[in-house]
């Protein structure tokens, strides 16, 4: 499947763009929320991302919003959001990307660009003498 270059500024557009994409994937998660009076999506898989970071340090704060507050994704990556690392994105190639790597997309009905917010959550294993195969010389 061949998809558009950038996203639309019309959040369900997107979204079923993005789970046309990604098929019937079971751990393909699509979760819409509210922020202040906006409507908003986040796209991330289980299991590559770090559940509890995204419920603490992403959902969280975003629903104490206030809808008197002007909501940009610039708003909620400098101001909002208690994460290391996120940034602006335009195109889908690259938001898929960073989701297969334990990204966190969020999307905004009426903007025409996401916010990748790196969460991975896979354990990471350090390179080690395996104890199951030793060497014998």
């Amino acid at each position: 499947m061949k998809l558009q270059p950038e996203f639309s500024n019309q959040i369900y557009s997107n979204i079923d763009l993005i789970c046309d994409f990604m098929g019937n994937s079971s751990d393909f998660v699509v979760r819409e929320i509210t922020i202040g009076s906006n409507h908003a999506a986040l796209f991330y898989l289980d299991g590559m991302t770090d559940m509890q970071k995204v419920q603490d340090n992403v959902i969280r704060p975003l629903h104490e919003c206030s809808s008197s507050d002007e909501i940009t994704l610039t708003f909620i990556k400098d101001g909002i959001l208690d994460v290391g690392e996120a940034s602006l994105i335009q195109s889908f190639e690259d938001a898929l990307d960073q989701i297969f790597s334990g990204g966190v997309l969020l999307l905004l009905d009426g903007l025409n660009e996401g916010l990748i917010i790196s969460l991975p959550g896979w354990e990471e294993r350090s390179i080690t003498e395996s104890k199951a195969h030793l060497l014998f010389k």
